[in-house]
């Protein structure tokens, strides 16, 4: 279905469709960045659990079993050393990845910052100071909405 047809069968405009479409994307896609970014850590540990676990079932195998054939067995130790250098590439990732995770977390600070000077402004126009108390309040419309420092000079 087109927006024009979501527009029309919805009774609104087709840019209301369009924005709520684009304003739908952002959010998807700030989704999918706080999901990897909070979750990339426990992935990466689960994996090399998971390696760790192959590994080990792959010597009890090469160790334990008497029926096995040489052939097998010594599938068995090239399930090691498979398991060996998935850990070792796991590893020589590891501190890019942590990298990663540093600079998003350092990403999401500056973002919050920004936002917050923004939501400033924003109030500033909103709620403009209309007149200022002697005891340091700021008043708007003679009610009190942000209590600020008071300087003699």
């Amino acid at each position: 279905m087109t927006e024009t047809e979501i527009a029309k069968e919805l009774n609104v405009d087709q840019s209301t469709i369009s924005r709520d479409i684009r304003v739908l994307k952002q959010l998807s896609q700030k989704f999918v960045y706080v999901l990897a970014k909070s979750d990339l850590a426990f992935y990466y540990k689960q994996c090399l659990v998971g390696i760790e676990e192959v590994k080990r079932r792959a010597w009890e195998i090469f160790n334990k079993s008497t029926d096995l054939s040489t052939r097998d067995k010594l599938l068995a130790l090239k399930l090691v050393i498979d398991s060996n250098e998935s850990k070792f590439a796991l590893f020589k990732e590891g501190p890019a990845i942590m990298q990663v995770k540093s600079m998003e977390e350092r990403l999401s600070n500056i973002e919050f910052r920004q936002d917050s000077r923004e939501f400033t402004k924003r109030f500033d126009r909103v709620f403009p100071i209309m007149n200022n108390g002697k005891n340091g309040i700021s008043l708007w419309k003679d009610k009190m909405i942000i209590p600020i420092l008071y300087n003699d000079e």
